[in-house]
């Protein structure tokens, strides 16, 4: 989903920036992706294009504890590489 829609904000492109932006959220038990923070940038062009993504993910599906759904916790990385 993410590599599908990632777009390269061309300033960063141009400057050949490169690196990894980790970001953590919480899936509710919902589903719904709530609370997205960066946990280490690596541009601002690239950290605010990560948040983006993260704000448009679909529906997850719930972690189950216990035979319940429960809030969880994610942490991905969004790479941004230049080929």
């Amino acid at each position: 989903y993410i590599q599908n829609r990632l777009r390269f904000p061309r300033i960063a492109r141009e400057s050949a920036i490169q690196g990894t932006v980790f970001i953590r959220f919480v899936v509710t038990s919902e589903g719904e992706v709530v609370n997205p923070k960066i946990l280490k940038g690596v541009d601002p062009l690239y950290d605010k294009e990560a948040m983006r993504l993260i704000a448009c993910l679909p529906y997850f599906e719930p972690a189950i504890l216990n035979g319940k759904k429960v809030h969880m916790y994610y942490q991905i990385p969004v790479t941004f590489r230049l080929d």
